[in-house]
């Protein structure tokens, strides 16, 4: 609920790099909770009986456990750009950050 509440208001400030930051920890907190929903319910139907556990192979187990991970591993990425981000600026606030040199590197660790 808190997540959508920091989506509307950061979307239309999306420009700037502390609000798009912001937009993407919400988005990846609220993906870490859908697939532990998703985790929980599978689990839960799983442990009911043995003849379910043949139903969801290795694979189907491992496609529905790696997207958390990713989740909070993006989580975690965001959280600790964004913290460093505040630090530098609280340090030397009249240093300009190289906006686009911190998304190249978002993205190329986001999709390593």
């Amino acid at each position: 609920l808190l997540n959508g509440f920091i989506i509307a208001f950061y979307l239309p400030k999306r420009r700037k790099l502390s609000a798009l930051l912001f937009l993407l920890i919400a988005i990846s907190d609220i993906l870490l909770a859908v697939n532990e929903s998703v985790d929980a319910i599978i689990g839960i139907s799983c442990s009911v009986s043995e003849e379910s556990l043949r139903r969801f192979p290795d694979a189907l187990t491992i496609n529905l456990v790696y997207p958390s991970y990713f989740a909070y591993f993006c989580s975690l990425l965001y959280n600790t750009t964004l913290a460093l981000l505040k630090s530098v600026n609280l340090a030397y606030p009249f240093y300009i950050i190289p906006i686009r040199a911190v998304h190249f590197i978002l993205a190329a660790l986001t999709f390593l």
